[in-house]
C-alpha cells in the first residue's frame, strides 16, 4: 500500500472518529500514544531510532511466550495493591523485575494524577449533560 493510500485511510478514520466523538478531526496537539513515547525514550537511551526499538519489541513479542507462569496478570494488580507485593512470593517478584512484559503492566498500572483529574472532570461534564 503506498503512502498516499495509507494517508487517505488514516484521514477517513480520523474523520469518522471525530464524527462519533463530536470533536475535531485533527489529532495535532494531542498527546501521542504511550507506547510511542516509550519507544522514543528507549531509542534515545540506546542511540537508535524509535522505529528500530519498535521493530525489536515486535520481534521479541513474536518469539516470546507471554504470559509465563511467573508473569503478573492484570487481575492480580488489585490483589497486590490490597495485600502488598509479598503476596506474590520471592520468585515471582524476582521475575517481575527481570520481565519486560511484567514491568510494562506494572508501569501502566501506576496512577497518573493529571489523567485521573481529567477523567473525573470529563465524567462530571458527561453526567451534567445526561442529567441536565
Amino acid at each position: 500500500m503506498d503512502k498516499r493510500k495509507r494517508a487517505d485511510i488514516y484521514e477517513r478514520i480520523e474523520r469518522e472518529r471525530a464524527r462519533r466523538l463530536g470533536g475535531a478531526a485533527s489529532t495535532k496537539g494531542l498527546e501521542q500514544p504511550q507506547f510511542l513515547t516509550a519507544a522514543k525514550d528507549e531509542a534515545q537511551k540506546q542511540f537508535k531510532s524509535a522505529r528500530a526499538v519498535l521493530r525489536e519489541d515486535s520481534a521479541r513479542l513474536a518469539k516470546g511466550r507471554f504470559p509465563t507462569v511467573e508473569c503478573v496478570l492484570p487481575y492480580e494488580l488489585d490483589l497486590v495493591a490490597q495485600k502488598g507485593s509479598k503476596c506474590l512470593g520471592e520468585e515471582r517478584l524476582r521475575h517481575v523485575h527481570e520481565c519486560r512484559f511484567c514491568l510494562t503492566i506494572l508501569s501502566l498500572a501506576q496512577p497518573n494524577d493529571t489523567r485521573l483529574r481529567e477523567f473525573l472532570q470529563r465524567a462530571a461534564a458527561m453526567a451534567e449533560l445526561v442529567g441536565g
